[in-house]
């Protein structure tokens, strides 16, 4: 699987170079919509016709929070009053200074995307408003927010070119925006690479190094002897996760990654069996080597109190694990793996043998290529905990064994 998305993504970076434009798609749960795109520094009267053809022709210019300080280009709203649907990034609009007539033409504002997209682009350059809508990307690119703005920003990134890229939403004859079957028709008719966003996300997660590792010490443990604790840190985010290891032999280390849970691991409570897997993945860790990852990711990742009040609900409404957590307007479950993965692929971890019985976490790791086996997890069952294994057996397919 990641072969084809590094060749997606290989080939819609060799058409940018060539000042091609590409066609990106937005996941099916966002917009489910596709944007042209094509670098800001590459704009010409041709290709911006093009692109006035088949879109919306609100054209807008994707720019990184740098070069938007270097413009002096500020959100067109504050974020706290930005409530549209995705909170869209825009900042006021923009026109070249010199060398357009009414800013609106094709030949106009590819002059403005250039003046814009230059290395030594200068605020003054600029008059506002105008006929661009420059929209300001997540400083993490689409590993921090999954935009189209986000998407465009990292590829022009990983082509070579500034921060500024063009993009626009492709849209039919009859005024209706294409969906994924009409982009891909389009995409093939005119030879225009097509990717996905979540493909770019992958890629990035694959294979940029994005943590730092802040700190390590050796810790002597009750019953398993001695571990090394380390803690790393996301570069954009600030947020740390804690990692306990062990030399291995070989190249297929055990990789254990532990959703924390203050209930089951501190506190011993039965209703879930955390606790169990928690001591018996660090003692197998302990045995053979390898890392043991500790994800700060309570309760399937809505939190302490979320959690709490789900199981209430699980008590008094007869709701089962996954759908106390819906009915509170959360997704059933909202965990992400990232910083796991980062954590192996610092470490050159390209195989593994992962200690779990989640089907998610199996295909987190392949999806980034990392080659994973999986090793099954005891289930402890008792009393008050069978349910929710069982739920977690039926609804979200976990290898369990003996319920």
């Amino acid at each position: 699987m990641f072969k084809q998305i590094e060749n997606n993504i290989e080939n819609a970076i060799r058409a940018l170079k060539q000042g091609k434009p590409v066609v990106v798609l937005d996941d099916y749960d966002r917009e489910n919509e596709g944007d042209l795109i094509l670098p800001g520094q590459k704009a010409t009267e041709e290709n911006i016709a093009f692109m006035l053809e088949h879109t919306s022709g609100i054209i807008c210019l994707a720019i990184d929070s740098k070069k938007a300080r270097e413009l002096n280009l500020t959100p067109m709203v504050a974020a706290d009053q930005n409530n549209s649907t995705f909170t869209t990034p825009f900042t006021i609009t923009i026109e070249a200074k010199e060398g357009v007539t009414t800013g609106v033409s094709a030949k106009d504002r590819a002059h403005t995307i250039q003046v814009a997209s230059k290395a030594d682009a200068k605020a003054e350059e600029l008059a506002r408003p105008g006929h661009i809508f420059p929209l300001i990307a997540n400083d993490k690119g689409v590993l921090g927010r999954n935009g189209h703005t986000e998407a465009t920003v990292d590829l022009m990134k990983l082509s070579g070119f500034n921060s500024a890229g063009v993009l626009c939403e492709l849209m039919n004859k009859d005024g209706t925006m294409m969906k994924a079957t009409e982009l891909e028709a389009f995409a093939k008719k005119y030879d225009l690479p097509l990717l996905t966003i979540a493909e770019l996300y992958q890629y990035r997660l694959a294979t940029e190094i994005f943590i730092t590792k802040m700190a390590s010490s050796t810790i002597p443990f009750k019953k398993i002897g001695e571990l090394e604790m380390s803690v790393y840190k996301d570069n954009f985010s600030g947020d740390e996760v804690v990692v306990l290891s062990k030399p291995y032999s070989g190249n297929n280390p055990l990789v254990r990654m532990h959703s924390s849970c203050i209930t089951g691991d501190i506190f011993g409570s039965l209703r879930c069996d955390c606790q169990d897997q928690l001591h018996k993945g660090i003692e197998m860790i302990s045995e053979e080597g390898g890392f043991f990852i500790y994800l700060d990711q309570e309760g399937r990742g809505i939190g302490l109190t979320n959690k709490l009040k789900a199981y209430n609900l699980q008590m008094n409404e007869n709701m089962d694990t996954l759908e106390a957590n819906l009915a509170l307007g959360l997704p059933a479950d909202a965990r992400k793996y990232d910083l796991a993965i980062q954590v192996l692929k610092y470490n050159n971890v390209n195989r593994c043998r992962l200690i779990s019985n989640n089907p998610e976490k199996l295909a987190a790791l392949r999806n980034v290529d990392i080659e994973t086996q999986p090793v099954y997890c005891e289930a402890f069952v008792n009393s008050h905990n069978r349910n929710y294994l069982i739920t977690k057996k039926i609804k979200a397919k976990h290898t369990i064994k003996g319920i």
